[in-house]
Formats: C-alpha cells, structure tokens, sequence
C-alpha cells in the first residue's frame, strides 16, 4: 500500500472573533494559485459567529481544530503545528488577507534554495474598513537581515514561511512571548539558517483596534520588555550557548525580566513612548495621538511626556 501523501505547505490559521473578515482570510488561502496545501484552523474560542463561519466551508483542504476556551494566539498556533504535515509552515492572521501568488512565490524561493531556512516577503497595510494606509518592503539581504535584527523587526510575523525541519533545532515555534513572539522565533532562526524577504508585496495586514497588534488596552510593561527579554536569551545562546527558556532552568531570566519591569516601573511613560512609536511605524497617526493623550491624562508631570509629544510633531513635520 502507497504511504499517504502528505502536503508541501501547512497553513495555521488561529483565529478569534473574527466574524467580520476570517472569510475573506480563508478566501485568499483557498484560492492560491500553489495548491498543495493544508489549512489547520483553529477558532480559539470566539463568542462570535466566527466558529461557523469557518464550519460552513466545504474544503477536503480544511482541518478543523477548534477550541472551546480562549488559549491565546501562541499556545493555538503550537497546538495547531503538532498536527501539521507539510514540508513547509506558515502561520496566517485570521483578519488579513494574501495575495492569490503568494504561496507560489514563497513555496518556490524556499525549494530551490535549500540554504534557506525561512522566508518572507513585503506587505501593505490597511485600515479596519480595507482603506489603504501604505506599503512595507521588507529587507531582502541576509547580511543587513543579520546586522539590524536586533535593532528592529526583520520579517513581519504572518508572512514567514519556514521550513517545519528546523523547529527542533531552534527550540520549537513560539513560547513564552505573548508578544513579539514572531521576533523571538526569527531571531532564532538566524543564528542557525539563511532567512530572506521577497521584494514582493504580497500579504496585506489589516490594522485596526481590536487587532492584538495595535490594541491600546494591551501597552502594557509586560508587553515591551519581552523586546529586551529576546534580546537577553539571544546573548545567553551566543555567549553560552544555551538559552534559559530552552534548558528550563529560568532563574536567571526571571531576574533579568523583574529588572526590566522596575526600570518601566520607575518610568511609567516608557510603555506610551514606546506604543507610539509602534503605530507611527504603521502610519497610524490617530492611534499614536489616543495613546498621547492617556499618556498625558495619566502622567502630566512627567518631563518624558512632552519630549514624547515633541517627537511626534518632528514626524509629523520629518
């Protein structure tokens, strides 16, 4: 008997309260002109009518995996890839959309360069009702991808397209993070792969204000240490060659992360500076301006209040 054919791609589609645009998700999945393909979709727990919206589908190609209770995006996306069988693994938001080429192209690059452990590609944002905001091209040379990648993000989270072969070398897909989870995973692909954006864009990411990305509720100290977290554990596999959430010995890194809370602790304008900083990136002037004003409403005293409203207005005027 001939042993079952598994896929070349496995797409992982977490997905929660999303009633309004995982159709159109699904839609652009569906109709790719690559065709060997599974699509694991979880709904994590919607109260929505997202759960069956994603029922409705008839596709040999869909998996479905729900969840009754919400597990958040990290811990559904690992439990989606225990049950993946492609070669290759992407990991696709629930509100956004890819162009009908783009597993083609990914699938493509990563096939004839078997040096590559991971690929991406450029992408174009929008606004909650599908307005365009702007283009985003990506860094395409390994080089820079290397020397800038602790400065800021290389690769945008849901365009990566990875080869599933790697995981167990670089410690699985996400973890700890519950944000910049994408960052700590690519970081760690390239200590030990080649890892490159297509030119191309060929994904388009929806931002709005329920979207984990950009929701004001969620600026919180937790949420910006992890940056200086995936730093801290990039310097313990370079200068030791281990890293505390890999070895299970976290001590150390519970040290390092309660230092970190107490220096934005002591500055509690960090996190708004920060947040800022993050939607101006996306062009998401009236995002920033909401986060300055509560901000301002919280902390009018604070010196760093009126320095962060002085950088604002040099963009504005960049």
């Amino acid at each position: 008997m001939d042993a079952p054919k598994h896929p070349v791609l496995s797409v992982l589609l977490p997905v929660y309260n999303a009633e309004a645009y995982v159709s159109e998700a699904l839609e652009s999945i569906l109709n790719q002109t690559f065709k060997d393909f599974e699509v694991l979709v979880a709904d994590d727990g919607s109260v929505d009518s997202t759960r069956q919206i994603i029922d409705a589908y008839e596709d040999s190609r869909i998996r479905r995996l729900h969840s009754d209770v919400n597990r958040g995006k990290v811990a559904i996306c690992d439990f989606l890839l225990k049950y993946a069988e492609g070669v290759y693994v992407t990991v696709h938001d629930g509100d956004d959309w890819s162009d009908v080429n783009r597993f083609e192209k990914q699938v493509s690059l990563l096939t004839s360069n078997p040096r590559l452990g991971m690929c991406g590609c450029g992408f174009r944002s929008y606004d909650a009702k599908g307005t365009f905001i702007s283009n985003h091209v990506m860094p395409t040379d390994f080089d820079t991808i290397k020397l800038e990648i602790r400065l800021r993000s290389q690769f945008h989270g849901p365009t990566m397209m990875f080869r599933k072969s790697i995981l167990n070398e670089i410690g699985g897909l996400y973890r700890y993070f519950t944000h910049a989870e994408d960052i700590d995973f690519s970081m760690r692909v390239i200590e030990k792969y080649e890892a490159v954006n297509l030119p191309d864009l060929l994904y388009n990411y929806r931002v709005h204000t329920e979207s984990l990305t950009n929701r004001i509720g969620l600026i919180n100290d937790q949420r910006f240490i992890n940056y200086e977290l995936i730093n801290f554990l990039a310097d313990q596999r370079k200068q030791k060659g281990i890293d505390s959430l890999m070895s299970g010995d976290t001590e150390e890194f519970e040290e390092v992360r309660a230092s970190l809370l107490e220096f934005y602790l002591n500055d509690p304008t960090l996190k708004y500076d920060r947040a800022i900083g993050g939607f101006l990136s996306l062009n998401m002037w009236a995002q920033a301006f909401k986060v300055f004003l509560i901000c301002l409403f919280r902390h009018p005293l604070k010196m760093n209040t009126y320095k962060i409203l002085k950088n604002m207005i040099q963009q504005v005027y960049a």
